[in-house]
C-alpha cells in the first residue's frame, strides 16, 4: 500500500489512469449487458484509495497514523452533484449510479468519524451509504472527466460525541430507580436485546420491522381509582418476570413506592399486601414477560445522543429505507415488464405499472435510463418486420 497525493488521485480520475480501458469495459458490462459478475471481476483489479486517514503498512484501525483532513461520502442512487459550500470534490462512481463526495474536515478522529459522516451527509442533502462509513473504507478510482473540485470549499469542524452509557427514552414514565436491594434489578429487557445487536460502529440499528420489548411503565397521568389494582398487579408481575429471583419484599417495596407517588388515591397497605400475595402465587418457571412496547430502531449505548439527534437518525434511516424500496419496486416493474400489454417503456407507463407517483419515477429515472433504453431497443428489434 502506497501513499499518493490527492492531486494525483484527482488527475487519475479526470484524465484516466492506465486502467481506463478496464474501467470502460466494466461499465459496459454493468450498464449495457447487465453482466454483474464480469463487472465485479474487473472491479477487484482496479486501484483504490482511502481518503480520511494515513496508515502504517496495512489498512486497519490499529495502524492509523493520522487523519488527512478529508472525509469521503459514498452517495447512493443519484449522480447529481450536491450544491453546498462545504463540498470540496465530487465525481461519479465506477458504476455511474452514484457519486463520491469529499469534504475538508478539521478535528476528525476514529471515534467521531461515523457521526460526522452522517452529519455531513445530511448537510449535503444526499442519500449516503452508511455501510461505507468506515475509517478503512477503500474507494475505487474511476474515470470522470467532469470531476468537480472547489479548492476554496469551507472546512467542516468535526462534532464530538461523548461515549457514555445511556438509558433509552420511553414514551411513558419508566421506573428506573433501585428499590433498596443490593442486587441490581431490571426494569426493561431492552439492554438484553441490545447486547445481541452488532451496531458495527453505527449510532442506530434499524431492525426493519418492529419487535416487542418488555418494560415497566407508569401511566403518564397517574393511576386513577378503578384501575389501581389492575395496573399495580401488572407492574408487579412484569417486575417479577424481569427479575425472577425477586422476593415478596422486593415487590412490596416497589409497589408501595409507586402507590404513594402515583395512585389517586393510594390503596391501603392491607389491599397492597393482597396484590403482592397474588403476584407471588405464580411459580417462577411460569412467569412470562409482557411485550408492552414496540420498537424498530435501537440506539447504540456507546453514543450520548440528544433527542434531536435521535430523531434525525431515525428520519435518515426511514428515508433511506423508503428510497431503497422505491428503487426495488421500480426495478421489479422493469424486470417484469410486459411489452405486449404495456408497449414501449415510458415514464408515465412505468409510474402506472410500478404504482408510483410520476415525480418519484422522474427522481429515479436516471438510474434506469440506460436499462430502459436497452429494453426498448431490444423489443423494437424483436418486433421489427423481416
Amino acid at each position: 500500500m502506497a501513499t499518493v497525493s490527492l492531486n494525483s488521485v484527482f488527475d487519475m480520475i479526470k484524465y484516466g489512469s492506465d486502467k481506463k480501458c478496464l474501467i470502460e469495459e466494466a461499465q459496459r458490462a454493468l450498464i449495457l449487458n447487465f453482466d454483474k459478475d464480469k463487472y465485479d471481476s474487473i472491479k477487484v483489479t482496479l486501484p483504490c484509495v482511502t481518503y480520511s486517514f494515513l496508515f502504517n503498512g496495512y489498512r486497519n484501525s490499529k495502524s492509523i497514523i493520522k487523519p488527512t483532513g478529508i472525509i469521503a461520502i459514498d452517495m447512493d442512487g443519484d449522480t447529481k452533484c450536491p450544491d453546498e459550500d462545504i463540498l470540496y470534490a465530487s465525481y461519479k462512481t465506477l458504476s455511474n449510479k452514484g457519486r463520491h463526495c469529499l469534504v475538508k474536515v478539521e478535528g476528525l478522529t476514529q471515534n467521531n468519524f461515523r457521526y460526522n459522516y452522517e452529519l455531513i451527509s445530511e448537510k449535503l442533502g444526499i442519500n449516503a451509504d452508511l455501510n461505507a462509513a468506515k475509517v478503512t473504507q477503500p474507494f475505487i478510482i474511476p474515470f470522470d472527466s467532469s470531476i468537480y473540485i472547489n479548492n476554496d470549499s469551507e472546512i467542516w469542524k468535526a462534532n464530538e460525541i461523548k461515549k457514555t452509557h445511556i438509558i433509552p427514552e420511553k414514551k411513558e414514565k419508566v421506573i428506573g430507580n433501585g428499590v433498596g436491594q443490593s442486587e441490581k434489578k431490571r426494569f426493561t429487557n431492552l439492554n438484553d436485546i441490545i447486547a445481541h445487536i452488532d451496531f458495527d460502529g453505527e449510532a442506530i440499528y434499524d431492525n426493519g420491522e418492529k419487535f416487542g420489548v418488555a418494560s415497566i411503565f407508569i401511566p403518564r397521568h397517574g393511576i386513577r381509582e378503578g384501575y389501581r389494582n389492575t395496573i399495580l398487579i401488572a407492574i408487579g408481575y412484569q417486575f417479577r418476570a424481569l427479575n425472577p429471583t425477586s422476593s415478596y419484599y422486593d415487590i412490596y417495596n416497589l409497589l408501595q413506592d409507586i402507590n404513594k407517588k402515583h395512585s389517586k388515591p393510594p390503596v391501603t397497605k392491607k389491599e397492597l399486601k393482597k396484590l403482592v400475595n397474588s403476584i407471588m402465587k405464580t411459580e417462577s418457571d411460569d412467569l412470562k414477560l409482557t411485550l408492552n412496547e414496540r420498537k424498530r430502531f435501537v440506539f447504540n449505548p456507546d453514543y450520548d445522543l440528544t433527542r434531536k439527534e435521535r430523531q434525525s437518525l431515525v428520519m435518515t434511516a426511514i428515508n433511506k429505507d423508503k428510497a431503497r424500496k422505491s428503487f426495488e419496486e421500480i426495478r421489479a416493474a422493469l424486470d417484469e415488464w410486459e411489452f405486449l400489454k404495456h408497449g414501449k417503456i415510458t415514464q408515465k407507463k412505468l409510474a402506472m405499472v410500478a404504482g408510483k407517483n410520476i415525480k418519484t419515477i422522474k427522481k429515479y429515472y436516471s438510474k434506469f435510463k440506460d436499462k430502459i433504453k436497452s429494453l426498448n431497443k431490444s423489443y423494437k428489434e424483436k418486433t421489427k418486420p423481416p
